[in-house]
This record gives structure tokens, C-alpha cells and sequence, in this order.
């Protein structure tokens, strides 16, 4: 019997002309209130800094549980990447693997 896999994942753009850094960040901060899975302790501190090619440096980081587990990541997007897709304000995007919390 094959048992089909559902992936559930949460993804989220702000556009407006100023990053919105913080609005993504709060975003993300509810979610994990709200999500309060028992399995799952994201510690003091749940944003580890990265350096992903897509968002500008030093304006990103993943999202992880106190254990090390990646469970998702944002940043102000790059302007070359805006530029690329014709977008011309400034850009935060975040994505979060919700079937981890659940």
C-alpha cells in the first residue's frame, strides 16, 4: 500500500518600500507561540545567522529548534534577485517547514 507524502511548508513574501525585516520576524515569533508543539523546543534563541546567496549578507538566518534542527529561514532578499524578477521594492521573505512543529 503506498501512503502518500503531504509536505506541508508555509512560505511568505512582504514587499513594501522599506524591507519589513521585523514583520517577518514576528511573523515566524507567532508562530512558534502559537504552534507550542510539546516535541519541540526552540530555546532562547531560535535565529542562527547564514550566509545564503539570495538575501543580502549579515539580513538572513535559519530558523531552528534548541536541538540544531533547521525547520525554516528568512532574509531581505538581494537586489539583484528583485531585479531579476522586476520587483522594485524591497523584499522579506520567509519559509518554514510546519510539519516539523506539528
Amino acid at each position: 500500500m503506498l501512503v502518500p507524502l503531504i509536505i506541508v511548508r508555509l512560505a511568505a513574501l512582504y514587499c513594501n518600500r522599506v524591507s519589513g525585516f521585523e514583520e517577518i520576524m514576528g511573523l515566524v515569533d507567532s508562530i512558534v507561540k502559537v504552534v507550542r508543539a510539546p516535541h519541540v523546543n526552540f530555546g532562547e534563541n531560535y535565529y542562527v545567522p547564514t550566509d545564503e546567496p539570495e538575501f543580502f549578507p549579515k539580513r538572513q538566518c535559519k530558523i531552528v529548534t534548541s536541538d540544531g534542527k533547521q525547520v525554516g529561514y528568512l532574509g531581505i532578499v538581494h537586489a539583484e534577485v528583485l531585479r531579476k524578477f522586476g520587483i522594485p521594492d524591497p523584499c522579506t521573505f520567509v519559509e518554514m517547514d510546519l510539519e516539523a512543529l506539528l
